[in-house]
């Protein structure tokens, strides 16, 4: 789901940020621009991850109400001859 997208993304960010951010500080860089980048990767990062659990809860709260109930595509594979229930044929 797109949720967990967002949240692996959020999660990629923060640990490229500080990685790029050691880089920065390694290459003799000031401490100014190493601060800088790590908490603007930490600030986008947590923001993605943020976002993909509100939306994430969202889904949760209307599967809830609705009372649906997901499919994965395995048992859509599995139910391959739905008609014959309509048909009353028996397996």
């Amino acid at each position: 789901m797109i949720y967990n997208i967002l949240k692996r993304f959020g999660s990629v960010m923060v640990v490229l940020g500080i990685l790029f951010g050691i880089f920065i500080l390694v290459s003799g860089q000031p401490i100014e621009t190493v601060i800088i980048v790590v908490v603007s990767a930490l600030s986008g990062g947590l923001f993605f991850i943020g976002f993909g659990s509100l939306i994430e809860s969202v889904h949760k709260i209307q599967v809830h109400l609705t009372g649906e109930q997901e499919e994965s595509s395995q048992k859509r594979a599995i139910n391959t001859k739905p008609h014959e229930k309509t048909l009353g044929v028996k397996d």
